[in-house]
């Protein structure tokens, strides 16, 4: 995240994190892991996203990442409320995310 603009980008503590796994000045991201040809994103957890986006002071930009896919559900709520989705992919060392448009 740091190498796509968010150079204040840190992980957040597991205990108290109220389901954000990433934060920034200007951003709050969300992360879920799964098998990558059979994990799907439904509408609830990107709901719950914009749910504590919400529920911030500060406007921020809600970011979420997976290494599956989303369902059409998710996809059509986040375009409704301006929630950037990534999947991510790792080789190696090295991680890749690309926007799902």
């Amino acid at each position: 995240m740091r190498r796509n603009g968010f150079p204040d980008a840190e992980v957040t503590p597991e205990k108290g994190d109220g389901g954000i796994d990433v934060t920034s000045s200007t951003m709050i991201a969300q992360v879920k892991h799964y098998n990558i040809d059979t994990g799907v994103v439904g509408v609830a957890p990107v709901r719950e996203l914009f749910g504590v986006l919400s529920a911030g002071s500060v406007r921020k930009q809600a970011l979420f990442f997976t290494s599956g896919r989303y369902s059409s559900g998710a996809l059509d709520f986040a375009r409704r409320n301006e929630i950037v989705l990534y999947r991510y992919r790792q080789t190696g060392s090295s991680i890749e995310a690309t926007p799902v448009a």
